[in-house]
């Protein structure tokens, strides 16, 4: 049995199975529909011919170039990743696959309980444990736009809140939800509620 990561790309393309992709036999019921096309450009991957890929192709892109280079730690990483994206599209059912923001609040997802066990690890004395988990943030991280911190988040949520007339603590889902709309994942709305909520409570 082929594992999902080790079928060529082309097999799996917007779960559309090619005709001369012989591997692919027997993964066509795991992709009945064909998913959506990247609504914006991704970060950090392009193709061939500098066009920017969805989240989806630039996994799959980046699994074979580390193949390639025989690089066993970002190999596993990378296949990590789409073991967690495989359980996503299942868990999105009936309305899933998981579109490119769905995606990218997986990875964020990703990120958080390693920087915690990074927490952990530094305080019991195990660097190598510390190495591994970093590691794992940075090749997660490279697909996601820079996130908004400090000065930038603040200005991102007063703008939220100006452009939303929010006056009252009430009115913070309106603000949350044009945050989410104006930076998509660029924000971490576990961050920003916090904040929201103090500057509406003020």
């Amino acid at each position: 049995e082929v594992p999902l990561w080790g079928l060529p790309y082309g097999a799996l393309h917007y779960g559309k199975f090619f005709p001369n992709t012989s591997a692919a036999a027997g993964y066509g019921n795991l992709f009945p529909r064909a998913l959506p096309e990247c609504p914006r450009p991704c970060y950090r991957v392009e193709g061939k011919k500098g066009k920017s890929m969805s989240l989806r192709e630039s996994f799959n892109e980046a699994l074979k170039a580390a193949m390639k280079a025989g690089n066993a730690p970002r190999t596993s990483s990378l296949r990590m990743i789409l073991a967690r994206l495989k359980e996503t599209d299942i868990a999105a059912r009936p309305n899933g696959p998981v579109d490119e923001a769905g995606i990218q609040a997986m990875l964020r997802a990703m990120i958080k309980p390693r920087q915690e066990s990074v927490a952990l690890y530094r305080q019991g004395n195990r660097p190598d444990l510390v190495a591994k988990e970093e590691a794992e943030i940075a090749v997660i991280g490279e697909f996601l736009p820079p996130a908004l911190e400090g000065e930038a988040l603040a200005a991102a949520i007063d703008a939220a809140i100006r452009e939303t007339g929010a006056a009252q603590l009430k009115d913070m889902g309106k603000v949350m939800a044009a945050l989410k709309a104006a930076h998509g994942a660029a924000i971490d709305m576990g961050e920003a509620g916090p904040l929201v909520r103090a500057r509406l409570s003020g």
